[in-house]
């Protein structure tokens, strides 16, 4: 018998400390209703079922927003009910207008004056009609591929181009004749003036210092020139060459790497100086006439540079990036190929020839060439309606339409649009050759901004996404800018042009009740998927109630039995008092 180690003692209260470790775990388990509580548990197990759980809170969320896409929906369709009405009461008025007994001045000027208060109150509709703030029938949500046979994309969007001077020779200029030992140490700012989109003036500058070895640079000898320099942004240098030359190509390349280190500036401007023309050239990276804008270029010495030197670096084709004449550029360009048109042909049916239609900005437009006889153009035109646009081209005019119809095409849109069209023949900033360009403000072809996506899955990916297109809904987008039913033909020819709108609303409504179907199919998906999902992450994280309550009571019968025999295991060294008796 030993008294210095109680073995069975020791024995005993491993196993107690086990029971007792093992119990505490059911009884976490048992209190918490997991069976993972923490990543000893089940490291693996808790990996997946924590990406199990974000997906299932994602999917929640997308059942929130396809519900919220089904109200905004709702909310459109049901503006769009009450203009169906008032398009059928024109409908009435235009064909009560075409008939011969009522007179223009008494009867007629009653129906045009109802006309244009329904007309007043379409208009009104497309604008006041919103979803959280989000405008719904004001065109705002078009869907921007709406334009038809016109190769127009974002990629196509020029916004706020700002050209800034241009090289009047090749080469560079002899800064060794412009410099003196007394402008070491002084400094050429070159500042470009600009406008943020939120309205506020700004002013980025680039600081060109000339450095040198302290002697006159006319004085030194062609192995020496190239100690003399400029630096600029954080310690960059722009040298003098061995010849006393600045290189046109270097100073352009500091003003684009000093502008782009700039990150408020090159957050709003991308920065590019042709090789073909030298122009410095900024295009705001946000569309529209809201974006930041280039407002003028400031080149001057702020401590008394020699005046030849800053007047050369202004100047000279040398530096042809820093020259202060400036020429503002067109904000919110868009343009298209007009190549890419049709020409309506004699023989053509009506499918073919509504397929070469377009439109742009509400209003449609047809392309047909001249050499047709005056009757079939008018029959066709009549066949179009008054609604379309006809622009006739020369008979020499290709199908597709040959670039340098593109002339004619833009002043015929600009005529009736209202718009900025120019044709430019030639490629000029972003704008290629040959295009038709729309040159102010935000333009509208055949809808808006591609409309409005709703997330409908737990990804990025394209297909979590559906998206909502609503057209211009107003007068103008429904092609009844004007209906005048003011007189007998009038009247007649507006019943067309009526029930063409109504076919448009008709359609815009067909497809938002689509497209609510669909989420409706889309809810019931995502209420599947997230019960499954959630059934597979309770199989992983959740505890067997039964079978942990089982271990339960094992492991509180052992835990007792282990304190147990730790009491009778203390009290065997007793019996060696016994021997010293």
């Amino acid at each position: 018998m030993r008294i210095q180690h109680n073995i069975p003692a020791m024995n005993s209260l491993t196993n107690y400390t086990r029971n007792n470790n093992a119990l505490a775990g059911n009884l976490e388990k048992l209190s918490s209703g997991y069976r993972i509580n923490s990543a000893a548990d089940d490291a693996a197990g808790l990996a997946i079922s924590e990406k199990m759980r974000s997906q299932i809170k994602g999917l929640e969320q997308a059942y929130n927003n396809a519900n919220d896409g089904i109200s905004l929906v709702q909310t459109a369709e049901g503006a769009l009910t009450e203009v169906n009405s008032m398009l059928t009461r024109l409908t009435e008025l235009a064909t009560q207008s075409a008939n011969g007994t009522y007179q223009d001045d008494v009867d007629r000027e009653a129906i045009q004056e109802e006309t244009d208060a329904i007309l007043d109150e379409i208009d009104r509709i497309s604008k006041a009609t919103n979803y959280n703030g989000i405008n719904l029938l004001d065109g705002s949500l078009g869907s921007a591929s709406s334009v038809k046979n016109l190769s127009i994309s974002s990629a196509d969007a020029v916004a706020g181009v700002f050209t800034a001077g241009s090289a009047t020779a090749a080469g560079a200029d002899d800064m060794t004749t412009k410099l003196t030992a007394a402008d070491i140490g002084k400094s050429l700012n070159y500042t470009v003036n600009w406008v943020n989109e939120a309205g506020e003036s700004k002013a980025t500058t680039v600081k060109f210092t000339f450095k040198g070895d302290g002697k006159d640079p006319a004085t030194l000898d062609t192995n020496t020139k190239n100690n003399n320099y400029f630096e600029y942004g954080n310690g960059k240098k722009l040298s003098l060459g061995a010849d006393g030359k600045i290189s046109q190509a270097d100073f352009e390349a500091a003003i684009k790497d000093a502008l782009a280190a700039d990150s408020e500036f090159s957050a709003s401007f991308s920065v590019d100086i042709p090789a073909a023309d030298h122009k410095a050239q900024f295009t705001a990276k946000t569309a529209g006439e809201n974006g930041a804008k280039v407002v003028g270029i400031d080149v001057k010495s702020v401590d008394g540079m020699t005046a030849a030197a800053v007047t050369s670096l202004t100047t000279s084709a040398g530096a042809s990036a820093l020259v202060t004449e400036t020429t503002a550029g067109k904000n919110a360009m868009q343009y298209f190929d007009p190549t890419k048109l049709m020409t309506i042909q004699d023989g053509d049916n009506k499918e073919t020839i509504e397929s070469k239609m377009f439109e742009v900005d509400g209003h449609k437009f047809a392309i047909i060439q001249n050499d047709i006889d005056k009757a079939t153009i008018d029959a066709i035109a009549k066949a179009l309606g008054p609604d379309v646009n006809m622009i006739e081209i020369k008979a020499a005019g290709a199908n597709p339409v040959a670039a340098d119809d593109g002339a004619e095409i833009a002043a015929q849109i600009a005529k009736i649009t209202g718009r900025e069209v120019d044709f430019f023949a030639a490629a000029t900033g972003k704008v290629p050759a040959n295009m038709v360009a729309f040159t102010n403000g935000d333009l509208k072809l055949g809808g808006g901004n591609g409309g409005l996506t709703l997330q409908v899955g737990d990804t990025n990916d394209s297909f979590q996404k559906v998206s909502v297109a609503i057209e211009d809904m107003s007068s103008t987008g429904l092609g009844l800018t004007g209906l005048d039913l003011s007189d007998q033909d009038k009247a007649g020819d507006a019943i067309k042009t009526i029930k063409n709108a109504v076919n448009t609303v008709s359609a815009q409504r067909g497809r938002l009740g689509a497209l609510q179907n669909r989420l409706d199919h889309t809810l019931n998906n995502l209420d599947a998927t997230t019960e499954n999902i959630t059934s597979a992450e309770s199989q992983i994280r959740d505890v067997n109630m039964a079978k942990e309550m089982t271990a339960y009571t094992k492991n509180n019968i052992l835990a007792q039995a282990a304190q147990s025999m730790l009491a009778q295991a203390n009290s065997m060294p007793q019996g060696v008092l016994q021997l010293l008796q």
